[in-house]
């Protein structure tokens, strides 16, 4: 077990974030699975208009939370660097 915990650490996982990096692999291995079942004929015997649907719906909802995190994520990293810069810039004119 020490050895999963130690690796973990070492790839970042466990300094934050843990949540959204076990649902963005879930997710991806949610949609193989689905894109892989869709090939086959048994699959869209299976499926009617509504089951077809309703196994979107959560999937859908994963992606647009995981769309949030990213764009506040990335907003984040932005205004670090927005600051970074006005810092040097400050710097460079003492």
């Amino acid at each position: 077990m020490n050895w999963l915990i130690n690796a973990l650490i070492k790839l970042g996982l466990l300094k934050d974030d843990l949540d959204y990096h076990l649902i963005r692999a879930s997710m991806v291995v949610l949609f193989l699975f689905f894109g892989y079942q869709k090939w086959f004929a048994y699959e869209a015997q299976v499926l009617g208009n509504v089951p077809f649907l309703m196994k979107d719906v959560v999937p859908f909802a994963v992606s647009v939370y995981l769309l949030k995190q990213d764009v506040a994520r990335l907003s984040r990293s932005a205004s670090q660097s927005e600051l970074v810069l006005a810092g040097a810039s400050m710097e460079a004119t003492r």
